[in-house]
């Protein structure tokens, strides 16, 4: 069964965010990258009674090329 992941942001109408997410196990790896505000995901759901901290950094880019630094990085609890 999947779960849905929410992150609201805003972006430049020539910009596109690139996200990366650890979900518990200690390493970033590529998540979506997003030309409209928004991201909607799904993801594995955890087993009932459990938690754990999901993480998520990101940077803008323009066209193929990265215009920011990775921005600090966000945490967000999830509960099975």
């Amino acid at each position: 069964m999947e779960t849905i992941e929410s992150l609201g942001f805003s972006l430049p109408s020539t910009a596109a965010l690139e996200s990366h997410a650890d979900r518990g196990n200690d390493a970033f790896s590529f998540l979506a990258i997003e030309t409209v505000p928004d991201y909607l995901g799904t993801a594995v759901r955890l087993a009932v009674g459990t938690s754990t901290a999901w993480e998520y950094e990101a940077n803008l880019g323009f066209y193929d090329e990265q215009i920011s630094q990775w921005k600090d990085v966000v945490s967000m609890s999830v509960m099975g």
